[in-house]
This record gives C-alpha cells, sequence and structure tokens, in this order.
C-alpha cells in the first residue's frame, strides 16, 4: 500500500467514525432544526439557489484549472503519489467514495451529517463578519481551508464563491439561515458524487 493510499484510508476510517459516533450518540439531529418551518416555495429557490451556485463554482474552477498558472494545480496529496500514482489533489473527506460498494454506506452516514459539518464552518467562517469588506478575506480563507484536506488551490479559490454565498445569508438571517443554505449546496455537490459513484460502480 503506497503512502496516498493509505492517506486515503485513514481518511475515510476517521470521516465513518466520526459520522458513525455522531449519528449513535444523536448529537447530528439537533442541527436539523434548521430544516423546520420552511415552506415549499422557500425550499424550492433553496434549492435553485444552490444548484447555481454550485454550477458557478465548478465552472469558476475549470476556468482556474484551465487557464490560470500551474501553482494553481498544486495539492499537498501531490507530494505522496509513488511513481506509478498521478495525483492532482482531491477532498479527502470523500475518499471513501473510491472504495468499491462502501460509498452507499459512507455517503448515507456523511449525508446525515451534513447539517452538522455545515454548523461548524459556519461558526468558524460566517459568524462574526461585519461587512463585505471583511467577508471577502474570511470567504477566501474559507475556500483555500479545504486544501488542508487535499483539494488543489484553484478548487480552494473557486470555494471562496459559495462561501460569499453563505455570507449573504448570514447578513440575512445569521448563522441559522447560512447553515441551511451551506447544508443544501453540500447536500446537491453530494448527490452529484453520488451519481458519479452509482455510474462508476454499475458501469464497471
Amino acid at each position: 500500500m503506497s503512502a496516498l493510499e493509505l492517506i486515503k484510508l485513514l481518511s475515510t476510517v476517521a470521516v465513518t467514525a466520526y459520522c458513525a459516533h455522531s449519528v449513535t450518540s444523536r448529537k447530528v439531529w439537533k442541527d436539523f432544526a434548521v430544516f423546520r418551518g420552511h415552506s415549499w416555495t422557500t425550499w424550492l429557490q433553496i434549492l435553485l439557489g444552490s444548484l447555481l451556485v454550485v454550477a458557478t463554482t465548478a465552472l469558476l474552477a475549470l476556468v482556474l484549472h484551465r487557464f490560470g498558472p500551474q501553482l494553481l494545480h498544486w495539492s499537498w496529496l501531490s507530494f505522496l503519489a509513488g511513481p506509478d500514482e498521478v495525483e492532482r489533489g482531491m477532498n479527502l473527506v470523500l475518499a471513501g467514495t473510491e472504495i468499491r460498494y462502501f460509498p452507499i454506506v459512507f455517503v448515507t452516514l456523511l449525508f446525515v451529517n451534513l447539517p452538522r459539518l455545515a454548523r461548524m464552518e459556519e461558526e468558524d467562517f460566517r459568524k462574526g463578519t461585519r461587512n463585505w469588506a471583511h467577508a471577502v478575506p474570511r470567504s477566501l480563507r474559507f475556500g483555500l481551508y479545504h486544501c488542508f484536506v487535499g483539494v488543489p488551490l484553484f478548487a480552494g479559490v473557486a470555494l471562496a464563491l459559495p462561501g460569499l454565498w453563505f455570507t449573504l445569508q448570514y447578513f440575512k438571517g445569521g448563522t441559522d439561515r447560512s447553515t441551511l443554505y451551506h447544508t443544501a449546496y453540500n447536500m446537491v455537490v453530494l448527490g452529484v458524487v453520488l451519481g458519479f459513484v452509482i455510474i462508476r460502480t454499475f458501469a464497471s
């Protein structure tokens, strides 16, 4: 087993254990309170907004990958790749989706924990934001923070965009509202990932 494979395995074990513990200890359920009391029209607005932000972020990441400087392709995971491995970066939180037949269980656990994980990031990166001059660098830090879990720099920079979107929601309704929109965004992303996993599993 290479160093890269070991890191991915350890990340999968850690994320799975954390998510399973949160479910069994019932810590996740209180965070689902952000879903209560919204009409179907509000949900439609949130879903459409999330889809638009996900698509725009993906497009920005593609442009930065295609036309940005080579430095933006860097990920610390590339240092672990062996001579026969090609690694341009990934989100290690999602490493469990690469294990055959395990992704359904893994994604289910992760899905249930999305409100809790979103709340933690909103408390760290949105709470206390005073104005847009304050929001821009905080949103960039939010995006680059994901580089610690392996995403390449171009993706980290692109993720500042949803950071700004969540900040707008924070200004409108505090961390409860930004957590709701952040969770919806992550659900869309995880849904796309699950779609690719299902296609890959049954196509192989």
